[in-house]
């Protein structure tokens, strides 16, 4: 007759192995999800500076056109100056002139300051332009990678699922019906071992009576966590 406990021992190994292939198929999508994720910030802060980028060139093109009207002022100025006949005309002009050249040589700082912001931008954007193309191709790679891994975990968990069939197969009906219940309503642990006489799961210490039932070929629950117990004899004996 089949060790009922021995095939359970057996099947939580493979339910254990089944969840780490889960986990480890679950953590290589949240890689390529995480990369995407850092792809799209980029490219959030791309369009950020593409605007600021934008903003800059405005604000040249509009002191551009006010450099334009006060160069045309001057040059009006200048002509006017050749067409005076009184010192105090003359005079008045001259000052206009040198006005208008002052606020001719603020724009033209304020412009040159522009124009050097305008120049750390287009810096900002091609470097963002190229940290993208790197990581996009990081991505492509990573994503082929995690293609083949999951294609491998698909392979491995198959044949563990077909273990596991034939193992549940073996079991009598009470057997299987508290394995199923347990691993479904017990975070996928049915099965669990007693160390040092506690419960490996909840950390409680079975009584005495439930350690000499351990002993024999019954089903044995933790009182404490509902999980069947099994107890390893070699290591109970070294124990003791």
């Amino acid at each position: 007759m089949t060790n009922q406990k021995e095939v359970l021992i057996r099947l939580q190994s493979v339910s254990d192995q089944l969840k780490k292939l889960n986990l480890q198929k679950e953590y290589r999508f949240n890689d390529v999800e995480k990369t995407k994720k850092q792809i799209q910030q980029k490219k959030d802060e791309l369009a950020k500076e593409k605007n600021d980028h934008k903003s800059f060139q405005m604000k040249i093109d509009n002191k551009d056109v006010d450099l334009k009207v006060i160069e045309d002022q001057i040059n009006k100025f200048n002509i006017k100056l050749n067409q005076i006949k009184t010192n105090k005309e003359y005079s008045a002009i001259k000052e206009e002139i040198r006005l208008k050249e002052g606020d001719k040589s603020v724009l033209e700082d304020e412009i040159l300051e522009l124009m050097n912001d305008l120049e750390m931008e287009q810096d900002k954007l091609d470097r963002l332009k190229d940290e993208i193309k790197k990581e996009e191709d990081k991505l492509s790679y990573l994503i082929k990678t995690v293609e083949s891994d999951i294609k491998g975990f698909d392979e491995e968990t198959k044949e563990i699922e077909k273990r596991r069939k034939g193992l549940l197969e073996t079991l009598d009906k009470d057997s299987r019906h508290h394995f199923e219940r347990l691993i479904k309503n017990k975070d996928g642990k049915a099965v669990v071992n007693v160390i040092m006489d506690a419960c490996q799961s909840c950390d409680v210490t079975v009584t005495p009576q439930t350690m000499s039932m351990l002993l024999g070929n019954d089903l044995v629950f933790c009182l404490s966590c509902g999980r069947i117990l099994y107890l390893d004899k070699a290591e109970y004996a070294y124990q003791k």
